[in-house]
């Protein structure tokens, strides 16, 4: 006996439940669900916002792909709203009105149902097709074979309605309400009268109309226009209520606690720097950043103090003051520090670093590059290598940011055979000296003894004069010579001077992200034939008796 009421009482329930599964209209899901994070929420505004900056650009193709996208991630009705009026805005009438009424399907009970269904009425006559009935057309004309005669006396049809210009005040906005704890019901009022005063939780507030009603958590598609929001008296908690005025198409984020009987407040911080970590009530940073930019999260109301940072940006600081249920959205903008780096490598085994002729550092092979830290502008940058040629250039250290600077650095150009041919041509000349004196003084002595008349005609000092006289001409001939080519070999240098391949500048690392830094490398670099003048430097030099003297031949 007792398990046959145990299964009847198990067939009745799951019967209701089926039957109230039935009657929930498919809107009503999408109203009630789990409390939004703020990763989602984020997501949601970034499609929000951009679609509305694509309609504003008067891209609607666009900003209704970004909306449709919108809906298929995050199911909101206004995504589809929105949608359809670019596809309005494009002339694509089935589209706009397949949108419209997917809208009105997935959020029957929305505040404005009455003036969609006006819209829909418009597009149609536009088009010239007969109007859609609502979808409770038929239970108001009475339906069924008894209702064929209800509309016999109806007064005939007033004229059709007519379309608008939509602009950007047409897109509509999200409003997420939720309660702690959920379950509560909800009242949405509208200001109907535009001189109404301010909404008085419990009062009469003429000129404040009901346009909806839901249970928390839920959203809600608004228009443009000034709303107040009331949580009714939920099991032993008092109601509460907040201010929504909307200007243009926004995500709007409200979340009531109950057992302090107000709603908590909406901050969120976006900034010029994407990335930048926000920090509330906690300027030593002691706990994990509240969020990144741009971040949004509901806060306890009340004063707090802010501060965004980012690297290489000098830290914002700011004081709030938030009240109950307050959507607050700040824009920070971020200054970078009046200092950055130059980050050396090179291709030579150690590398020593001046800036501004002040020694900065040693970098070497194998290690990090050598990060130096300069104030933001231009700077003299000196590097220097044993063996190699030194580079030199002024570069601008960028504010807040690492310039990259690789050293191509090149080798001296060896002069060996300059000295060597230096070294030879000295010792030519200095026999040509030699020469020349011995050449000298036996001119002297012949000239004395002729003077003397005791010169003999065959003297053998004449002959070995003439030879020293040659020998001196030629010692200076070819150490003529070889000081010229000495000098050359000096002066000219076929390699080029040592240079530097500036990176473009890249943000400070973020110690935040626990990623080691990588290891700066180079740009490849592609293998040069040998410069000639590097090679093992050969000097021969031949005297050789021909026709016209000597002959001089060299091979270097």
């Amino acid at each position: 006996m007792v398990r046959v009421v145990s299964r009847t009482l198990t067939s009745l329930a799951g019967l209701l439940l089926l039957v109230a599964f039935l009657q929930t209209p498919d809107g009503a899901q999408a109203q009630s669900g789990k409390a939004v994070s703020a990763k989602k929420l984020e997501l949601i505004r970034d499609r929000m916002e951009r679609g509305q900056a694509l309609f504003v650009a008067g891209d609607f193709a666009g900003a209704a792909k970004v909306f449709e996208s919108g809906h298929a991630e995050q199911p909101y009705a206004a995504f589809l709203f929105n949608a359809g009026v670019c596809y309005q805005k494009l002339g694509q009438v089935d589209p706009a009105l397949q949108k419209f009424r997917e809208y009105l399907v997935q959020d029957p009970t929305a505040p404005d149902a009455a003036k969609v269904r006006s819209r829909i009425a418009a597009l149609e006559a536009a088009k010239g097709t007969p109007p859609t009935p609502p979808p409770d057309a038929a239970a108001e004309d009475g339906g069924g074979e008894d209702g064929g005669d209800a509309g016999a006396d109806a007064a005939p049809p007033g004229p059709p309605p007519t379309l608008g210009v939509d602009t950007a005040e047409s897109m509509k906005s999200l409003a997420l309400i939720e309660t702690d704890p959920p379950g509560a019901a909800i009242k949405l009022y509208a200001r109907s009268t535009e001189s109404a005063p301010a909404f008085k939780l419990g009062g009469q507030n003429p000129g404040w109309q009901e346009v909806t009603r839901a249970q928390s958590p839920a959203n809600l598609t608004l228009e443009v226009g000034s709303y107040h929001v009331v949580v009714e008296p939920y099991m032993d908690f008092k109601a509460c209520d907040a201010a929504v005025e909307v200007k243009r198409a926004k995500v709007f984020h409200f979340r009531a606690n109950l057992s302090q009987g107000e709603f908590m407040s909406f901050l969120r911080v976006a900034a010029n720097v994407i990335g930048g970590y926000v920090f509330v009530d906690d300027d030593r940073r002691a706990r994990p950043p509240w969020g990144v930019t741009p971040h949004g999260e509901l806060v306890a109301s009340g004063k707090h103090t802010l501060l965004v940072e980012a690297p290489g940006f000098e830290p914002y600081y700011q004081k709030l003051d938030l009240g109950r249920g307050e959507q607050k959205e700040l824009e920070v903008k971020l200054v970078r520090v009046g200092y950055g780096y130059v980050r050396v490598d090179g291709n030579a085994p150690e590398l020593k670093v001046s800036v501004d002729e002040k020694p900065a550092g040693v970098w070497r092979s194998g290690e990090a590059p050598l990060a130096v830290k300069a104030d933001a502008g231009k700077h003299k940058v000196t590097i220097t290598s044993s063996g190699y040629k030194t580079y030199e250039e002024v570069v601008t250290v960028p504010a807040g940011q690492i310039l990259p600077l690789h050293a191509d650095m090149v080798k001296k150009y060896p002069r060996g055979a300059a000295w060597t041919q230096a070294v030879i041509g000295a010792v030519f000349v200095g026999a040509g000296v030699f020469f020349g004196i011995q050449s000298d003084n036996l001119h002297e002595e012949l000239e004395n003894d002729r003077k003397a008349g005791v010169l003999e005609e065959d003297d053998e000092r004449v002959k070995r004069g003439r030879l020293f006289a040659i020998g001196a001409n030629a010692g200076f001939a070819i150490g003529g010579i070889l000081g010229a080519f000495a000098t050359y070999n000096f002066i000219k240098d076929p390699l080029p001077e040592s240079s530097a391949v500036k990176g473009k500048p890249v943000e400070f690392n973020d110690p935040r992200k626990q990623r080691p830094t990588a290891r700066l490398r180079g740009p490849s670099r592609v293998a040069l034939p040998e410069p000639r003048g590097r090679r093992q430097q050969q000097f021969t030099l031949g005297f050789s008796p021909g026709p016209q003297g000597f002959s001089i031949g060299g091979r270097f």
